[in-house]
């Protein structure tokens, strides 16, 4: 007698397998979309500081605030910053602007995200705890 179809135990275990395979992979792409984020958002940091390093060399300080980068122009007569961009870690946009020297902080409850400008120093950085370090 020819058998035809698969079997309940085969078919049991084929979905064991598949399930074992996705429980590997699934970290390994929630870690790798982490990495893009925190790549994405130090390249529009790093964007953001070379900007402010041209505004003060054009106009001999920090900006006031952030929108003063897109209505500068360079040697080009290009915006030294076309848009401000999102921070990707968080996907906010908002500037926190703060007027002080020392190092750039906020108390926890503050940091929610986007970006925190220290207008007085042009020091930028991302508002998130875990990425205060950059």
């Amino acid at each position: 007698m020819r058998r035809t179809g698969i079997a309940l135990v085969e078919a049991g275990i084929v979905v064991v397998i598949l399930g074992v395979l996705a429980l590997i992979l699934v970290p390994h792409v929630h870690n790798s979309s982490q990495n893009v984020k925190l790549n994405r958002s130090t390249f529009r940091l790093q964007t953001i500081r070379t900007a402010i390093e041209k505004y003060k060399a054009v106009e001999g300080s920090a900006p006031e605030n952030l929108d003063r980068l897109l209505h500068c122009k360079d040697n080009g007569g290009s915006p030294l910053l076309a848009e401000i961009p999102v921070e990707a870690i968080s996907r906010q946009l908002s500037v926190v602007v703060v007027d002080y020297e020392g190092r750039l902080s906020l108390p926890q409850q503050k940091r929610q995200g986007g970006w925190i400008y220290n207008r007085r120093t042009g020091e930028i950085r991302i508002n998130l705890k875990a990425h205060e370090d950059l």
